[in-house]
């Protein structure tokens, strides 16, 4: 994966899908900073972060924001602040709200 990283530019869009969807995986599902990716890849924070921009331009990561009557209506008033944040693969999509420090999945209780 670490070659694969430099050699990105030249690589076909399925080979690129799988190194952001990584990507992403690592920083929106694992907590991982951007700086810690990049030192895990051998490669720039910066790099990581215009490759998490790509990866929410080509659609594998959604992050909504709902405003204030939106949040009252669809997530129970979950109040200010709220942040809906989906990360889609080709297989599963895995969603949490941020509310705060607090993450909340489908799962678990509010």
């Amino acid at each position: 994966m670490v070659e694969d990283i430099k050699n990105y530019e030249g690589m076909s869009v399925q080979d690129k899908w799988n190194i952001l969807a990584t990507v992403a995986n690592l920083y929106y599902n694992s907590d991982l900073t951007q700086n810690q990716i990049a030192e895990r890849f051998y490669t720039s924070r910066s790099k990581i972060s215009r490759m998490l921009k790509e990866a929410r331009e080509m659609g594998i990561v959604e992050i909504n924001i709902k405003e204030p009557w939106e949040r009252n209506k669809l997530h129970g008033g979950f109040g200010c602040g709220a942040l809906h944040i989906e990360f889609v693969c080709r297989w599963f999509a895995v969603q949490y709200i941020y509310f705060g420090d607090e993450r909340y999945s489908p799962e678990s209780s509010v």
